[in-house]
């Protein structure tokens, strides 16, 4: 939160200083003001103060990978904006006879374009935001097996059984992380056995009932394997 306000500050003391720097260069440069003149000023200074405006209003998004992606993507489009619109406004500011009429029109599809490249910047984030979302809940079946399979061994302190779930958390390193709609059985397979080895550990079960439990398992996730590869 501190960076983002530190980075807000930063947007609006750069508009501000941007802003005194165009004035005074503009109001000293040219004494003499075309019809066309005011406004080359105004779009100008808009968008100089965009550069601020924009990335505040986007910041208050939440912290995200894809949000360095969306600064640069905002920062890129919003510079050249910027620099196209701020050598066409001294254009105009310095022929004085030019047509107020085109002026005005072009400087509205300027800024038209950079508005476009805006929506783009936040469209395609959104995008990146969904596609990571989505991975992060199909990974996430195998990452809990592994997190299960080393609370278990942790509780357990007999060789055998943890030689044999070391065995099968190996296997589950290199397994496909990616889950989907077609591996549901077989996934909800592998959970219900998963909590009865739980519950056979919980309550000091039984050893040999607790190595069939991860024999099963063992079974299972390679048919989960199998599918995986099936699926690609």
């Amino acid at each position: 939160m501190k960076n983002k306000s530190g980075a807000a500050i930063m947007e609006i003391a750069a508009a501000v200083v941007g802003l005194i720097v165009y004035n005074v260069f503009v109001l000293l440069i040219f004494r003499e003001k075309g019809d066309a003149y005011w406004s080359a000023y105004i779009f100008s200074m808009l968008a100089i103060a965009v550069q601020a405006i924009v990335p505040i209003v986007t910041s208050q998004k939440s912290s995200r990978m894809s949000d360095a992606l969306l600064g640069f993507s905002l920062l890129k489009s919003g510079m050249i904006y910027l620099a196209v619109q701020i050598i066409f406004g001294l254009i105009v500011m310095a022929v004085r006879t030019f047509p107020v009429t085109w002026a005005v029109v072009i400087q509205m599809i300027l800024l038209a374009v950079y508005v476009i490249m805006v929506i783009s910047a936040i469209v395609a984030d959104h995008h990146v935001e969904e596609v990571n979302k989505k991975t992060a809940e199909r990974t996430f079946f195998v990452k809990a097996l592994r997190a299960d399979l080393a609370v278990q061994k942790s509780r357990v302190s007999d060789a055998e059984v943890t030689a044999a779930l070391d065995k099968l958390a190996e296997k589950l390193k290199y397994a496909d992380p990616t889950s989907s709609d077609l591996l549901a059985k077989i996934e909800d397979q592998i959970s219900d056995t998963m909590e009865q080895l739980k519950a056979e550990i919980a309550g000091g079960g039984d050893k040999k009932q607790i190595l069939q439990l991860i024999h099963l398992l063992d079974l299972r996730i390679d048919e989960r394997n199998i599918k995986c590869r099936l699926l690609k």
